[in-house]
């Protein structure tokens, strides 16, 4: 089913910060990014920027259906 009998993994996600916000990104096409801040034990689902109000740390894992997931990152988020 996999190309070669190897399943794909889902490339690492990406953190940017603009401005006042959090963007994150991930280069496997359909993949879905999943966040937590500050050390929180709920994942959440990215759909748009996050304020850096409030947020110290951000942790991010991506996943795309069939996909290994990747590999859990995190960041400190700089103050303004």
């Amino acid at each position: 089913m996999w190309p070669g009998g190897v399943q794909p993994k889902t490339k690492q996600g990406n953190i940017t910060f603009k401005n006042d916000s959090i963007v994150l990104e991930c280069k496997t096409e359909g993949a879905t990014i999943a966040y937590r801040t500050n050390g929180t034990e709920r994942w959440l689902i990215y759909d748009e920027p996050l304020s850096k109000d409030d947020v110290n740390k951000i942790e991010i894992k991506t996943v795309r259906y069939g996909y290994k997931k990747s590999e859990t990152i995190s960041h400190e988020v700089p103050s303004n």
